[in-house]
């Protein structure tokens, strides 16, 4: 394999694992690998620090260095100083944590940092499923929602970076309680989680959508009426999204991109529904292209982001 000299690392934390890599500035993918996430803030710093000399190593043996480091995070992230300023309930004790100065010091590169779902959104946007559109909502869906906005080509982050948190608008003022700790959020009608519950019956433990999904194969009727209600939730959070934000592009990744015809088209004729015409008649909804990929890359190409402005 031909090797650009020029690469750049992206690490993708998540609240089980997490994944890293290098890319060169095409979007190449040239290594990947993945490690379950440190139970602690020290201990999940301690692994970026590993993970930064694993990296370099790798380049180095083939001829090759690292050029920077991309990092995207759970929670609210001030991309100038490199900094959790908000709450990531799924990673315990991380609010704060000074990720940029951490790593530099560790790695003695670059770092650069933002919020887990912006970099996902972004990668889709350059290299998936939004390639060549100039606007788009960018959602995943596992164990919450997270979603990034992409307008004219760029990320809205919001003026204090706490943009884009869908999964946290409110669809019932006295639903299910979040762990954000209001009540009714988007996210808890639509997560992994939720199939299983919609599906009513008895499954195994820790079954989420893929689950669900495989039996909806099979015909199973309450488990396609479970895929229906799900996506049926998340059409109403989109649909009062789309009236918003009026997007060219809807892309829905995370294990909800394996739903297929069920999900999507239950989405889509949902939609009819929960938005005017004007905003959903254009509006294109689809799958993630990138899979488990997209975390990692949109990080590793962060540093990127100034060119694609040029």
């Amino acid at each position: 394999m031909i090797m650009a000299k020029q690469l750049f690392a992206g690490i993708d934390l998540g609240g089980t694992n997490i994944k890293y890599g290098l890319v060169d500035r095409h979007a190449k993918i040239v290594y990947t690998n993945s490690t379950p996430t440190g139970s602690s803030r020290a201990a999940i710093l301690k692994q970026f620090g590993m993970i930064a000399s694993e990296l370099e190593s790798f380049a180095a043996e083939h001829n090759a260095e690292v050029f920077t480091i991309g990092v995207g995070s759970p929670g609210i992230v001030d991309i100038q100083k490199g900094k959790v300023v908000g709450g990531s309930p799924n990673v315990v004790g991380w609010r704060g944590t000074d990720i940029k100065r951490s790593l530099e010091k560790a790695s003695g590169l670059e770092v650069c940092v933002d919020n887990d779902a912006n970099v996902m959104a972004l990668a889709e946007h350059r290299f998936g499923a939004g390639k060549g559109k100039a606007s788009g909502l960018y959602i995943t869906v596992g164990t919450g929602l997270g979603s990034g906005i992409i307008l004219n080509n760029s990320i809205w982050r919001g003026a204090w970076y706490a943009g884009a948190e869908m999964g946290h608008s409110i669809i019932n003022f006295d639903g299910v309680p979040c762990q954000c700790g209001k009540r009714g959020c988007l996210e808890m009608y639509v997560n992994a989680a939720s199939f299983a519950k919609y599906y009513g019956r008895e499954v195994p433990a820790g079954s989420g959508s893929k689950f669900i999904f495989e039996l909806a194969k099979k015909g199973d009727k309450e488990a396609i009426a479970a895929i229906k209600t799900s996506a049926e939730y998340l059409a109403i959070g989109i649909g009062s999204a789309l009236e918003i934000l009026n997007p060219e592009i809807v892309v829905i990744g995370g294990g909800v991109a394996a739903g297929g015809a069920i999900y999507f088209g239950t989405i889509r004729k949902c939609l009819r529904k929960y938005a005017s015409k004007a905003s959903v008649v254009r509006v294109r909804i689809v799958p993630a292209k990138l899979g488990n990929d997209a975390g990692m890359l949109g990080a590793a190409l962060l540093p990127l982001e100034r060119e694609f402005h040029h």
